[in-house]
C-alpha cells in the first residue's frame, strides 16, 4: 500500500468533492486501458483510502499526526565489536579511545562500494533512532597515487536523521557538528549531548531532510551550540541551521588557528582545550547592543564587495526595479481581480525555479490548495492543467509536481489560530522543518484580528508590521503581505479607478510606513494591460521607484512584460 502526505500527490481525480466515497478513474492503469473511462478507482475521502478494481493499486493518506509519510528501508545491520585494528587505528589517527567507538556502537562491516567495485571492510557508523537502526554510514580508506583517500556511503531509501540523535532526546541543550568522529571527539572531551548531520555540508540549495525529520527533537532546546566545520562551506551550514533552529538559541564555537573541525582540535590540543571552548561560546546578534565588532565582518564584504543585492526574477524591466532577498516585508496591494495574487505566484514562481526558494503561503482566497498548485503547476509548465487539448501532458504534470513539491507548503488556515501570531508560529516551523525562504500572508483583511480593545487601528497596523519584520530578519524570510485597499471610486473623466497606493489600504497610513517595500498591481481592462507599480522601495541597492507593464497569457497563465522602459 502506497503511502500519500496530500490528495494532489496521489493523482487521483476526486472530481471537485471533499467527503463521501465515489468511484473514479485510476491513475496507475487508465492509460493502459482500452476504455480510459472506466471507473475502476473506489475512494473513500472521509477514510482517506483508495482501491483499484482493475489493478493491484491501493493506498492512503497519513493519518493526521503521523511526520512523515515517507516509507523508509530500515538496514539489515547488527552492530559488532570494533575490531583491534580500528580501535588502533582511531586511537592513533583521531585519537578516538576505545570506550567512546563502544558507546557509539562503532562496528566492522563489509560492504559493497563502488569506487573499490566489490565488497570491501568499512568502518560502520550506525545512526540510531529510539530503538531502531535507522541508517549507517560506511567509511572506506584506500589509496589513490599514493596518496590517502576516502569515501562515505549510507544506505539507499533509510531515513535520514542526525547521528546520535538519542543523545538529544532529554537535555535541553544540544551541540551540532559536521562530522561523527567530531560528534565522538565532543562527547569524549566534554560528554555534551552531540548530534551530527548525516551528509555533511551540502553546497547549494540545503533540503535539510534530516532536520524535518528530527524537529521534534529540538522543540524543548534552550541552547544550541553550532560547531561546524571551520571553512565556507562549514560556515554556510552553521547559518542555515541558526536560521532555522532560532537564532535566539543558538551559540557558535570559534575555532584556533590551523584547526578545521572538532577533531583535530581533539589532536593538535587536547580534550581539555575542547572543554575550555565551550566555555567562551559566542552568540548571534539579535537583540540588545550591536557592537561594531560583532558586524565588522559584514561591514568590511560590504565595502569590499558592495551592499547585497537580493534575487531578480528575471523580468528585463522590472529587474531594475525591484528585487528580493530575506530579513524584509514587501507589501502588495490592488483592485480586486486586477491580479494581486497572480503577480505574486509569478513572483513566487520565478523565485523558486530560479534561485531554488521554498515558499510558505496562508492563502485564504485560493479556492483550495490543489487548485492553487494547478496554477503554480501551469505557470511552470506553461501549459494548461485543464480544459485544452494541448493541455500539459502526464510527464509534464508529473514534473511540476517534483518542482513544487519541496518549493511551495501551505498553511492549513484550518488547523491553526488565523491569527499573525499562529502564522508566524507556523511560519517558524516551516522555517526548520522545510527551509521555507518566503511567507506569504494573502489576504491581510483574512487574518483574524487580535487588536486590544484600547488600541487603535494605526497602532495595532504597528504592532502587526513589528511582528513581521522581526521574523523576517530574524529568520532571514521574506514576507510578502497581500492587502485590499479601501472601496475605490471611479473618475468621472475617464470612468477608471485611480491607481491605488499604499495608503489606499484600509486602516491605517502604517501599511506604507512600515513596510520595507510597497508595490501595486493595477489592470486596465480596455488595453488588456497590466501594470506593476513598485511605490516604495527602503533600500536603493534592492531596487527604485516605478512601473513596469505586462500582458497576461492565458494561455502559459504567465506574465509577459512589454519591452519598454518603466517610467518613475
Amino acid at each position: 500500500m502506497e503511502v500519500f502526505r496530500e490528495w494532489h500527490e496521489t493523482g487521483i481525480n476526486l472530481k471537485g468533492r471533499v467527503s463521501g466515497q465515489l468511484k473514479t478513474t485510476c491513475p496507475k492503469c487508465q492509460d493502459a486501458r482500452s476504455n480510459k473511462r472506466d471507473t475502476s478507482l473506489s475512494v473513500n475521502i472521509d477514510a482517506q483510502v483508495w482501491n483499484c478494481h482493475y489493478c493491484p493499486w491501493k493506498g492512503s493518506l497519513a493519518k493526521k499526526g503521523t511526520e512523515n509519510a515517507k516509507v523508509y528501508k530500515r538496514p539489515d545491520f547488527e552492530p559488532q565489536a570494533p575490531t583491534e585494528r580500528m580501535v588502533a587505528w582511531f586511537e592513533k589517527t583521531r585519537g578516538i579511545k576505545r570506550a567512546t567507538l563502544e558507546k557509539f556502537l562503532i562496528s566492522p562491516s563489509l560492504k559493497y562500494i563502488h569506487k573499490a567495485g566489490r565488497k570491501v571492510d568499512c568502518i560502520a557508523f550506525p545512526y540510531v533512532k529510539g530503538t531502531d537502526i535507522v541508517n549507517v554510514k560506511s567509511r572506506y580508506d584506500y589509496a589513490e597515487d599514493g596518496k590517502p583517500k576516502k569515501t562515505f556511503t549510507m544506505e539507499a531509501e533509510a531515513e535520514l536523521v542526525f547521528y546520535n540523535l538519542n543523545a538529544i532526546e532529554e537535555p535541553t541543550h544540544c551541540v551540532i557538528v559536521e562530522g561523527e568522529i567530531d560528534a565522538m571527539s565532543v562527547w569524549q572531551a566534554t560528554e555534551q549531548p552531540c548530534v551530527s548531520v548525516p551528509n555533511g555540508a551540502s553546497k547549494g540549495d540545503m533540503k535539510m531532510e534530516y532536520l524535518d525529520n528530527c524537529a521534534k527533537y529540538f522543540q524543548n532546546k534552550t541552547m544550541i551550540v553550532l560547531a561546524t566545520d571551520n571553512d565556507a562551506p562549514g560556515l554556510a551550514l552553521r547559518d542555515e541551521l541558526a536560521r532555522r533552529l532560532g537564532k535566539d538559541r543558538c551559540y557558535y564555537v570559534e575555532y584556533p588557528d590551523g584547526c578545521k573541525d572538532m577533531n583535530e582540535v581533539l589532536l593538535a590540543h587536547g580534550e581539555e582545550y575542547i572543554d575550555e571552548m565551550f566555555q567562551r561560546l559566542h552568540t548571534f546578534p539579535i537583540e540588545g547592543v550591536i557592537t561594531l565588532d560583532s558586524v565588522e565582518t559584514v561591514f568590511d564584504d560590504y565595502y569590499e564587495n558592495g551592499f547585497p543585492s537580493g534575487d531578480r526574477v528575471g523580468y528585463q524591466n522590472f529587474d531594475k526595479l525591484m528585487s528580493f532577498r530575506g530579513g524584509e516585508v514587501t507589501t502588495i496591494t490592488g483592485i480586486p481581480s486586477h491580479g494581486k495574487t497572480e503577480v505574486l505566484d509569478e513572483i513566487l514562481e520565478r523565485l523558486a525555479r530560479v534561485h531554488g526558494w521554498s515558499h510558505g503561503i496562508f492563502a485564504a482566497e485560493n479556492g483550495g490548495e490543489a487548485l492553487h498548485y494547478s496554477r503554480i503547476a501551469h505557470r511552470f509548465i506553461g501549459k494548461p492543467f485543464q480544459g485544452s487539448l494541448d493541455r500539459m501532458s502526464r510527464d509534464e504534470k508529473d514534473a511540476a509536481k517534483e518542482f513544487m513539491r519541496d518549493r511551495f507548503f501551505f498553511i492549513n488556515r484550518r488547523e491553526i489560530k488565523p491569527t499573525i501570531q499562529g502564522i508566524l508560529e507556523k511560519g517558524r516551523e516551516m522555517v526548520l522543518r522545510k527551509g521555507i525562504k518566503s511567507l506569504t500572508i494573502d489576504p491581510y483583511n483574512c487574518v483574524e484580528s487580535a487588536r486590544p480593545g484600547a488600541m487603535s487601528e494605526t497602532e495595532y497596523v504597528s504592532h502587526i508590521y513589528d511582528h513581521l519584520v522581526d521574523f523576517a530578519e530574524l529568520y532571514n524570510v521574506h514576507v510578502f503581505l497581500v492587502a485590499h485597499p479601501t472601496k475605490m471610486v471611479k473618475s468621472e473623466q475617464t470612468g477608471k479607478f485611480a491607481v491605488p497606493t499604499m495608503y489606499s489600504i484600509s486602516g491605517s497610513a502604517n501599511f506604507y510606513n512600515k513596510t520595507y517595500n510597497g508595490i501595486s498591481v493595477y489592470r486596465d481592462f480596455e488595453a488588456m494591460t497590466t501594470r506593476v507599480y513598485v511605490q516604495k522601495v527602503k533600500f536603493d541597492f534592492i531596487g527604485r521607484v516605478g512601473f513596469s507593464e505586462f500582458k497576461f497569457n492565458q494561455y502559459t497563465r504567465r506574465y509577459e512584460e512589454l519591452q519598454h522602459q518603466p517610467l518613475v
